[in-house]
């Protein structure tokens, strides 16, 4: 069983990430990749990728495994995959490993970088940037073809976009679910997505780690804790919060000792069955 007492911060979890993706195993920094060895790589994970989501004809078992050895091959290299910063003109933006653009140069800084290459924490389809101070969320383009595109990109495809004003204190990567970001703003935060949407709205004091790959995360606001779970996200209003097994949501409520899970709508049922992740038989009795 995980309660509030084990869960890390966001801020702690995005911090840990960050140190993977600059170091080895070791201590040492990880060296960048060259051109060639960038290009393989983001090759082979597009074509698997691809391959997986029915993008492109199947590949023969033998095929996939030999992707899948070089990609351990590369792996077990420890190279530092993150997008580059560049700087022209006095302004910053972000390149591939492979060198294409997917920022152009019109900002004061970039934010933090992650994987760009790797699986370990998810695909980045957007990254913070930072002009006079404040953060805002850029979605990045894609300057490249791939094989399996079937339409040109579009201009936004292309060179990405503004997905939010310049009105953040603070963003960074929300680990867990791919294009899930933590914002700050005068002491207060809340979690939005790649495309600048709120999901949880910057009222909260402290957000916590995901707990599952379904993306279920608690976070607490003057002392009452909430949850939200694919998705769905409820008020700050319980007492207490259990997110057990990795598949359902326990809750308390002031004033009564009861634990209750919630179900798909963000109600309190005492049926495990009607839970977030519930089992299909009544655990409950």
């Amino acid at each position: 069983m995980t309660n509030k007492r084990e869960w890390r911060t966001a801020k702690q979890i995005n911090e840990m990430a960050l140190r993977v993706c600059t170091y080895r195993s070791d201590g040492s920094k990880r060296s960048l990749p060259t051109i060639e060895q960038a290009q393989e790589y983001d090759e082979i994970i597009d074509t698997l990728f691809a391959c997986y989501m029915g993008y492109q004809g199947e590949l023969t078992d033998d095929e996939v495994s030999q992707m899948q050895r070089r990609e351990e091959e590369f792996d077990h290299l420890q190279l530092d995959m993150r997008y580059q910063v560049f700087e022209e003109n006095g302004k910053r933006g972000l390149r591939h490993p492979s060198g294409y653009v997917v920022v152009p140069p019109l900002f004061d800084d970039i934010a933090e970088q992650y994987d760009a290459l790797g699986k370990r924490w998810g695909p980045t389809f957007a990254v913070p940037v930072i002009r006079d101070g404040k953060y805002a969320l850029y979605v990045m383009g894609r300057p490249q073809d791939q094989d399996f595109q079937k339409e040109p990109l579009t201009e936004r495809e292309k060179y990405g976009k503004l997905v939010t004003e310049f009105i953040y204190d603070n963003i960074y990567k929300f680990f867990g679910t791919p294009g899930f970001f933590i914002v700050e703003k005068d002491g207060k935060k809340g979690v939005i997505d790649s495309g600048g949407n709120t999901i949880v709205p910057i009222e909260q004091d402290e957000i916590y780690e995901q707990m599952d790959i379904d993306g279920c995360f608690p976070f607490i606001c003057n002392g009452k804790w909430g949850v939200s779970c694919h998705g769905k996200t409820t008020d700050a209003e319980f007492v207490d919060v259990i997110i057990q097994s990795e598949d359902f949501v326990r809750v308390k409520i002031e004033g009564d000792d009861t634990y209750y899970y919630l179900d798909d709508y963000g109600n309190l049922t005492s049926k495990r069955h009607e839970a977030f992740f519930g089992s299909w038989y009544d655990m409950s009795k």
